[in-house]
């Protein structure tokens, strides 16, 4: 789904996830994919600004 590099962005769904999980943060500036990692839960680490975020693949999408 994603590359190494690719430009993301959280999708919009989460900001509701989000506001009902405080360990959670949301945030709509766009990263960079810095690891992608098959499997069955398909994990995705982006790089914002200097923050690093983890999570599934399926809570981002590709930014055209």
């Amino acid at each position: 789904m994603f590359k190494v590099g690719d430009l993301v962005r959280m999708k919009t769904m989460m900001f509701w996830d989000a506001k009902n999980n405080k360990h959670f943060t949301y945030t709509a500036s766009p990263g960079i994919v810095m690891s992608h990692g098959p499997g069955p839960y398909d994990t995705i680490e982006v790089l914002v600004g200097t923050k690093k975020y983890r999570g599934m693949a399926s809570e981002w999408e590709l930014v055209e």
